[in-house]
């Protein structure tokens, strides 16, 4: 591990270091600086982080060196090391510590995660594609607060008599309405075009668990019948997960959530979100757009005033239409799988 202290003149700069693979940077100025593995650093830009004054970030992979754009100084720590080297507190009076109180004092009664637009770009280009719909459960083009049957929050089902599925404001809880003699499986999502063969992860995070549970990817073979489940172990809280190697022939059809003998009824869990992505690894969870994912669900799932609209017409463009039927505010148009 090695340290040094690199001075910024607002113009893009170089900046060697042995001691690690990658590079912790610690803004020490007043404004915001921006670095990156490769030359070129634009803000915003794939690949460039954003380091606001007082705070510091890893750049990971960067083998010795950074390209930085700012003013002021930053620490630069290399290491082979995951953890922060510094301490992430704001003490003392320089101008760096001034601004870093007044960002965390701004949103001290905020609930959410405030991230700027550049560092939530960055964030995407470390996350792997999520093949799940509707993986933070805030869809719910249904409406209901509570579901004891069929679909529930969009493209995710209960099978009956099994458990209860309640959205919350940030996740959703399933409820487990039997104790159990033996494993089951209650809530879903298949997959509209099972996944091909290879390394695939699923990582679920649990907010709050009493009880056993646990998830499954399921697989199937090019007929469609089913082959294989692989499992997470007992779920906690946190994120879970587990990762498969499929042999050729073998499919991923749907993912699963369910609880295991020995669980009561009225044992729940609670999801904040889950992700299915290609390769070994969990990578970050990013909350997807909520427009976009919305139209995704309508694919599967519409709510429109009549129910004489020609589907050519429907837009997002639906799969076949299996059924349409009268709900709340005008008809459903029905293409689930």
């Amino acid at each position: 591990m090695t340290s040094k202290t690199i001075a910024l003149s607002g113009a893009e700069i170089r900046a060697d270091y042995s001691g690690g693979t990658n590079a912790w940077l610690r803004n020490d100025g007043t404004t915001t600086v921006y670095a990156s593995t490769a030359p070129g650093v634009t803000a915003g830009a794939d690949g460039v982080v954003s380091i606001p004054a007082g705070q510091a970030a890893a750049i990971y992979g960067a083998c010795g060196t950074v390209y930085l754009l700012g003013t002021g100084s930053v620490q630069l720590v290399g290491s082979d090391y995951t953890a922060c080297p510094f301490k992430t507190s704001a003490q003392g009076g320089s101008g760096a510590d001034s601004v870093a109180r007044a960002a965390i004092e701004a949103h001290a009664a905020d609930v959410d995660i405030h991230v700027t637009a550049d560092e939530k770009a960055y964030w995407n280009t470390l996350s792997g594609k999520n093949e799940l719909d509707n993986p933070d459960f805030r869809v719910n083009q249904r409406g209901l607060s509570e579901y004891s049957t069929g679909y529930t929050v969009d493209r995710w089902y209960i099978s009956t008599d099994k458990c209860k599925a309640a959205p919350e404001s940030d996740g959703i809880r399933l409820t487990a309405t039997a104790a159990l003699t033996s494993n089951t499986h209650a809530f879903w999502q298949n997959i509209e075009f099972p996944l091909a063969p290879g390394k695939h992860t699923l990582s679920l995070n649990v907010s709050e668990v009493s009880g056993v549970w646990s998830a499954r990817i399921r697989t199937v073979n090019a007929s469609g019948d089913y082959v294989d489940s692989y499992y997470t172990s007992a779920l906690h809280e946190g994120v879970n997960k587990v990762s498969v190697d499929l042999p050729e022939g073998e499919y991923i059809s749907a993912v699963s959530i369910g609880f295991n003998k020995g669980t009561e009824a009225g044992n729940s869990l609670k999801l904040a979100w889950a992700k299915l992505e290609g390769g070994s690894l969990a990578t970050p969870f990013v909350p997807p757009d909520y427009a976009a994912e919305l139209a995704k669900c309508q694919r599967f799932y519409q709510v429109r005033t009549t129910n004489d609209i020609d589907p050519l017409d429907l837009r997002p463009s639906m799969r076949t239409i299996t059924d349409i039927k009268a709900v709340e505010g005008g008809y459903a148009y029905v293409a689930e799988l």
